[in-house]
């Protein structure tokens, strides 16, 4: 059997008590004909349209559907995982499936024109095409091409578990390529955070991110092991609340575990959660010190006052390696938290951009400087410098379509 990536590793509880370990990893070739069945037997036959355009139930319909996903998914733009047990059997039980696929106006007409033989599957077509005319994604945000869901399920006898969350947490938001400056192109993906990727994770952060971010060093946090330890701890267990949402950048590539090359931090914050975060203090100095620079940027402007939101999405920080910066992979990773934005029904997103970096990607996303603090003037209010960054740190926000 071929080596497959895996995406996920977690565990759930059954209604008895049992605990099962599952894995979630991409399809292997050699097992697709056990996933159609699959998804057959526990998609299509339940889905609605599918049944309400008689599909579900037309053997000739049927057999026509799985020819067309057995050639859909040989398309690249497709992209299928599978949830199984994580156990010692050489070949696991499939329990569960997503599938998407990376669409762009060439594709979306390409499934446009497709029509179908059988007339229950021509009345699917009409009915998902209908949809399709309804709301177009790629022009309400501005985009050359997005994932799309083409179905998501899970075997019966696992349901009510959990394990479609897991499916979306695996979920790709987006695959691009870049040149580097050698003429080299590098494929990327960026993709929710694997729990079982934390701890690489966090070690980037803090060399990508704490070590170079403008309130970290003038704080004194970059430079100080005890308060670096305890950022780890504060990092850890702020990412575990729900609130937290984190996606990587990774290269797309045979690698069973590619290397991460960025990543995005958002909290969706409200009143509640910044006053739990106000009262927060730290142990360290330094740590201390950051807070309290943070602390009175946040006292500078309150953005669920000035808009009258109840919550919105806030910066928790964005890197990208060094070798990989230049490319516009910052860029791309602004364009998924819109997504991200969306997708939960918040319609503003909110930064205070403390690099060049972070400023000039934001600004070719589209966002808006609301307030500017001179980081000279904050360093004498609070007795540190600030030094080899921008003049000063902007609170930016993004405006979100949610129509």
């Amino acid at each position: 059997m071929s080596a497959t990536r895996v995406w996920s590793k977690f565990s759930v509880k059954k209604t008895n008590g049992d605990v099962i370990n599952l894995r979630i990893v991409e399809l292997p070739k050699e097992r697709f004909e056990e996933f159609l069945d699959q998804y057959i037997n526990y998609f299509a036959k339940e889905e609605s349209l599918f049944r309400a355009s008689g599909v579900a139930n037309s053997v000739e319909a049927m057999k026509e559907l799985r020819q067309v996903i057995a050639i859909r998914n040989s398309d690249e733009s497709f992209h299928t995982v599978i949830c199984s047990l994580d156990n010692s059997d050489e070949v696991p039980e499939i329990i569960g499936a997503s599938i998407m696929s990376l669409d762009s106006p060439e594709k979306i007409m390409e499934k446009k024109t497709f029509q179908g033989t059988s007339p229950q599957l021509k009345k699917m077509i009409e009915l998902y095409g209908s949809l399709l005319n309804t709301y177009d994604m790629l022009k309400e945000f501005n985009l050359e091409r997005y994932f799309v869901d083409r179905g998501v399920f899970v075997h019966p006898n696992y349901r009510g578990l959990g394990i479609a969350q897991e499916l979306f947490k695996v979920r790709v938001w987006s695959k691009f390529s870049v040149k580097k400056t050698n003429g080299d192109v590098i494929n990327l993906r960026i993709v929710e955070l694997p729990k079982e990727r934390f701890e690489e994770f966090l070690d980037q952060y803090i060399n990508y991110f704490a070590k170079e971010e403008s309130l970290f060093r003038a704080s004194g946090v970059a430079n100080s092991v005890e308060a670096m330890k305890e950022l780890r701890q504060v990092i850890a267990i702020r990412n575990s609340d729900e609130s937290f949402h984190t996606v990587i950048c990774s290269l797309d590539n045979s690698d069973e575990v590619p290397e991460i090359i960025g990543a995005s931090i958002m909290s969706l914050d409200s009143p509640e959660k910044i006053m739990e975060k106000k009262t927060f203090q730290g142990t360290s100095p330094q740590l201390k010190k950051m807070i309290e620079l943070y602390g009175s940027l946040l006292n500078t402007y309150d953005m669920l006052k000035e808009f009258n939101l109840e919550r919105y999405f806030v910066d928790r920080g964005v890197f990208v390696h060094p070798n990989y910066r230049g490319l516009g992979i910052a860029q791309e990773l602004f364009k998924v938290r819109r997504m991200i934005c969306k997708e939960h029904g918040v319609g503003m997103h909110g930064a205070w951009m403390s690099s060049y970096g972070t400023q000039k990607a934001a600004e070719r996303d589209g966002w808006q400087t609301v307030c500017e603090v001179q980081f000279d003037e904050h360093g004498r209010k609070h007795g540190v410098v600030f030094q080899n960054g921008p003049p000063s740190c902007k609170f930016m926000v993004a405006k979100i379509d949610l129509t």
